[in-house]
């Protein structure tokens, strides 16, 4: 039940970030759409991980909402597959800038809506 539980989470977030992404990308430079989620992404696990800590939600919830949810709406390899496409195309500085704000402001997402709870 618990594998069910991750599996239609996992599906649920893998679509959002897909429909989210292709909406982000019309409006922002590439590759900054997967950055948004992954920060948004990162900022919900955090909150779903102190709502799990604190008992507010059941290990099911935590499951599905952190595990599957947000496990399959953030994506380490297509930020490393992006990072990569602008390595090819020499773009260093964009480069710089993604792997940097994708990095520190994931981090601090994550522990701003870990805290968030605790206001």
């Amino acid at each position: 039940m618990m594998t069910l539980l991750i599996g239609i989470g996992g599906s649920v977030g893998a679509a959002a970030r897909y429909v989210l992404g292709q909406w982000i990308n019309q409006f922002l430079l590439f590759p900054f759409g997967t950055c948004l989620i992954n920060i948004f992404g990162s900022f919900m696990l955090g909150v779903f991980m102190q709502y799990y800590v604190s008992e507010s939600i059941t290990v099911g919830w935590w499951l599905f909402l952190g595990v599957g949810v947000c496990g399959g709406f953030t994506t380490f390899s297509t930020f490393g597959l992006e990072a990569v496409s602008l390595i090819e195309k020499k773009k260093w500085v964009l480069l710089i800038l993604y792997v940097v704000v994708s990095v520190i402001i994931s981090i601090c997402s994550a522990w701003f809506g870990y805290m968030l709870y605790k206001l």
